[in-house]
């Protein structure tokens, strides 16, 4: 289970650093991209040994795991296809797009940021962000979506 492309890589790992206080591992979808990493889980824990028989064993227990594995996998990898052959990758798109984002406007994005900010009590700041805010919206509407966002839209 490992994808190589365009300088995105998608493999599924056993999670070593991060023991559960059953002695289990978890197991995590791994993708990189610029030297970036992010994991997403799978829902399923395993000592070493199991992870490392869990691709040849015929065991019906194991192979019922490997399928979750391979499913979870196959979400997180068509997810980045997409995402790249649609030419806007990035690892914050694939967060949106994989832990159900709220939504995927700038916008809902710059309210999400004043109000931690606002939270911060760091009044400067949200106001700066807020301006911000209001003036591309006074630009481009309630509703910016990312992929809107190019270098000929930057230039305007």
């Amino acid at each position: 289970m490992n994808y190589a492309k365009d300088g995105i890589t998608v493999a599924a790992m056993l999670d070593t650093s991060h023991s559960k206080k059953n002695g289990l591992y978890p197991v995590r979808i791994r993708v990189t991209y610029a030297r970036d990493r992010r994991y997403y889980p799978t829902g399923k824990d395993m000592t070493p040994e199991e992870w490392n028989v869990l691709p040849t064993s015929k065991a019906r227990q194991a192979v019922a795991v490997r399928k979750d594995i391979e499913n979870s996998y196959q979400i997180v990898r068509s997810a980045v296809e997409e995402l790249a052959s649609a030419g806007s990758f990035s690892l914050d798109a694939l967060n949106g797009r994989l832990k159900g984002a709220a939504s995927d406007t700038v916008n809902t994005m710059f309210r999400a940021k004043i109000e931690r900010l606002r939270k911060a009590e760091r009044i400067g700041s949200m106001l700066v962000y807020d301006n911000v805010l209001k003036g591309l919206e006074r630009f481009s509407g309630e509703r910016i979506r990312f992929e809107a966002i190019t270098v000929a839209w930057l230039d305007k």
